[in-house]
């Protein structure tokens, strides 16, 4: 009897060991985005109203390119840092990538792969 509860003790240790939370890639890693606004704003859902982003509230989305309008939309974040997808063709971003952006100030850090 003991030797079982030994072994799903073990088993129960090595599975919460492999458990993972989303850890984003280093900005270091980031390629250069093209043709990016100085910072994206918050988009509110009713439209295309934006308001300024401000710090530590969290990663928005949408997040809305303010000269043309263009929504990007969360797909994960992690410490401050929102991966965005993008419309096709914008900024830079191919297929299986996104645009990594600082959520304290809409900044664009670079572009990273999903």
């Amino acid at each position: 009897m003991t030797r079982v509860i030994i072994t799903l003790f073990a088993g129960v240790i090595l599975t919460i060991g492999c458990a993972s939370r989303t850890i984003l890639a280093s900005d270091a890693w980031a390629q250069e985005a093209e043709n990016v606004p100085e910072h994206f704003m918050v988009g509110k859902h009713n439209g295309f109203e934006m308001i300024e982003p401000t710090a530590d509230d969290g990663c928005k989305s949408p997040m809305i390119d303010p000269r043309d309008s263009t929504k990007i939309n969360l797909f994960r974040s992690f410490d401050g840092r929102g991966d965005y997808e993008v419309p096709k063709g914008k900024y830079g971003v191919e297929k299986g990538h996104i645009l990594r952006l600082d959520c304290n100030t809409g900044k664009v850090v670079g572009i990273f792969k999903k």
